[in-house]
């Protein structure tokens, strides 16, 4: 985040600077044009070359805590014990009582969308055995390296995004400390 940061604000100085000389008289109104327009495409370039150029990975066997999105919610069983239920945007969450580190949400079909995980509960792992507090490396190592950097990740120091394609899934990790500190699953359509 920090280097696309610098170059956001490289430009935005740079625009800056040539309005500046341009209201001084110092340069044309065609020269100005033609700058700013070179930066808005280096600008929108760098744009597509970061975020949109990432690998898909397979997480069709994805759980957290043994709950599967596409899952039923009608086997109860595997979802949050002890529940409280909530709407929210026509959606479902099932939240643990009293607590709010572990949710699963369901669409009006009654089938998981998303899990949420932010419980140090050592059952609560993903598919490939990772939980809450796991170094950021292991994480990595573990998953392979063809992640999304987050950007503006509120409340985390960062926060990495892989995603399947095919199966329409994203699995995000948020870490703190370099420790891992929420994990979420969700189904990106419907």
């Amino acid at each position: 985040m920090g280097f696309i940061l610098l170059v956001f604000m490289c430009s935005f100085i740079g625009i800056a600077v040539l309005i500046f000389l341009f209201v001084k008289k110092m340069i044309s109104v065609k020269l100005v044009s033609i700058l700013i327009v070179l930066v808005l495409i280096f600008g929108i370039a760098f744009y597509l070359i970061t975020a949109m150029n990432f690998k898909s990975i397979n997480l069709g066997k994805e759980v957290i805590g043994g709950i599967m999105i596409g899952q039923s919610v009608e086997n109860k069983k595997n979802l949050v014990k002890d529940y409280e239920i909530s709407e929210e945007d026509g959606s479902i969450v099932y939240t643990e009582k009293g607590k709010k580190d572990f949710s699963v949400t369901a669409d009006k079909k009654g089938k998981v969308i998303s899990i949420l995980n932010a419980s140090p509960n050592k059952k609560l792992t993903t598919f490939k055995g990772i939980k809450i507090n796991d170094a950021f490396q292991l994480v990595v190592d573990t998953y392979g390296k063809e992640y999304k950097k987050l950007w503006f990740v509120e409340g985390y120091e960062t926060g990495i995004q892989y995603q399947d394609k095919e199966n329409d899934l994203l699995l995000e990790f948020y870490f703190n400390d370099d420790k891992l500190s929420l994990i979420e699953l969700k189904k990106l359509s419907d």
